[in-house]
């Protein structure tokens, strides 16, 4: 909910890029309400679907509660990104692909432009990095995108009161590193 109170106003348009089973989508939709596009991008084909049977799960055809719902293949976006104009971007990958010049381009272009005084501009929220992999991250994005600091977060698999111990962790193949995130702006 913090990005949800980082402007004046709400999204009217958001990707959620590395979409997976569509779970940041159905967030951003809840939470953003029904005036909301969102558009839902991944590299892998059947992710997409599980992204659109979780929307329909969330936002059954014939109801009013839910938002408009995209999909996109990441081969369709990249290297010509079809969408423009995001108040918000999430960016859930790995940071390999998160600093190819390609993957810069898509994400940066994607971002709404600030206006003339240099407010309003798009956000993007990157997800799922290591801590060792910020400064990397911002390094790859400086000249397009502006961080605060106060935006950075941090969190270990094991912090939370009731996660699953790691013993459980270990066995079943789960990865309890520390996760951060880091939000900037265009």
């Amino acid at each position: 909910s913090d990005l949800a109170g980082s402007s004046t106003q709400s999204p009217r348009r958001v990707t959620d890029y590395g979409s997976g089973s569509g779970v940041l989508s159905v967030a951003a939709a809840r939470l953003f309400g029904p005036s909301t596009k969102v558009t839902s991008v991944d590299i892998e084909a059947e992710a997409l679907e599980a992204t659109r049977a979780n929307w329909e799960l969330n936002f059954p055809p014939g109801t009013d509660e839910g938002c408009d719902l995209e999909t996109y293949h990441a081969r369709e976006v990249i290297p010509s990104w079809p969408i423009s104009d995001q108040d918000l971007v999430l960016a859930n990958i790995l940071i390999g692909a998160l600093v190819r010049p390609s993957m810069i381009a898509v994400l940066v272009n994607a971002l709404k432009a600030p206006d003339a005084e240099g407010e309003g501009g798009g956000i993007i929220c990157f997800s799922g990095i290591l801590p060792n992999e910020r400064e990397s991250l911002m390094r790859a994005y400086e000249k397009y995108l502006c961080f605060d600091d106060a935006s950075y977060g941090e969190l270990s698999g094991t912090d939370k009161v009731g996660s699953t111990d790691s013993t459980f962790n270990a066995i079943n193949g789960f990865d309890v590193r520390s996760w951060c995130r880091v939000v900037g702006r265009r």
